[in-house]
């Protein structure tokens, strides 16, 4: 499951990279380069393969499963979750993966079905080792330079989840960091990322979070409640509420244009899982801000 997972991370940042011959330096120092094609084939089918092997009654993965402490049922929901995000990501290029998907969606059991389900990494301490790594880089490393993006602030006035994501700047308001420019002078006159993010060294790093199970579900079905549901779970995720304004707001931009909503809202719940954000971004084209 994990090495599918970041396989998938790997492909969808490169393209094309060493896959069935990598991991293997007794066989080749010069692996080839798989398609991507073929890497998510494979990909797709070892998540099935996987979830297929947990055995629900007889699997003990022990304290030191970091991710679900040995909850065999859990893992087997994030193994189809991944597989769902890759399914839904390829389903324009291969019809059999949108047949597929819609068998995986159409039974919530199959996937992460509540905030409480979450795969995330948890952190343990104020050490080096034990911290989230954005808490360590302020309090270990003695950096304090991450900052959020004009293009996440303008995007999310009225949205609760700011106030968690971000910190106001030195004159109280939130003011994002053109993407691109040179860091601003004073510092401070930027909004860095919030205190959750930079003072607490048990911030869990999330893989797969429920609101991105109902985003893929409001894609693949062109669901508008799932897409409030989604919304509403990632403010819950952050301990905010999702108020009757701000889902008001955003149904109203999911009837203008569906595509632009579930693409920006997804996009800003992935805050903190780059990589992902950024394979959306250049899928969707979302936001366009």
């Amino acid at each position: 499951t994990m090495r599918a997972y970041y396989f998938a991370i790997m492909t969808d940042m490169w393209g094309d990279i060493p896959y069935s011959e990598a991991l293997n330096p007794e066989r080749t120092f010069s692996p080839v380069y798989d398609k991507q094609e073929a890497i998510y084939a494979d990909l797709i089918l070892q998540l099935k393969d996987a979830a297929a092997m947990f055995d629900l009654g007889g699997d003990d993965l022990g304290a030191g499963d970091l991710i679900y402490a040995g909850e065999v049922a859990l893992w087997q929901k994030f193994a189809n979750s991944v597989r769902a995000r890759l399914l839904n990501r390829a389903k324009h290029k291969n019809a059999a993966y949108a047949t597929e998907l819609q068998a995986l969606l159409s039974t919530q059991d199959n996937l992460i079905a509540s905030n409480a389900e979450n795969a995330k990494m948890s952190y343990v301490n104020a050490t080096p080792d034990g911290s989230n790594p954005i808490y360590s880089n302020k309090h270990n490393d003695g950096r304090n330079d991450h900052t959020v993006s004009k293009t996440l602030v303008d995007l999310m006035t009225g949205d609760p989840r700011l106030f968690v994501y971000a910190d106001t700047n030195n004159a109280g308001i939130y003011v994002g960091q053109p993407n691109g420019t040179i860091e601003p002078n004073p510092f401070s006159a930027i909004s860095q990322i919030g205190k959750a993010f930079r003072d607490d060294p048990t911030n869990p790093s999330y893989l797969f979070t429920y609101a991105e199970v109902l985003f893929i579900k409001a894609e693949a079905n062109n669901d508008k409640q799932a897409y409030l549901d989604a919304i509403i779970a990632s403010c819950e995720q952050h301990g905010v509420t999702a108020d009757a304004g701000f889902l008001a707001a955003a149904a109203a931009a999911y009837d203008a244009n569906a595509a632009k909503a579930v693409g920006t809202q997804k996009w800003l719940a992935l805050f903190g899982d780059g990589p992902e954000a950024f394979t959306e971004f250049r899928r969707t084209g979302f936001p366009t801000e």
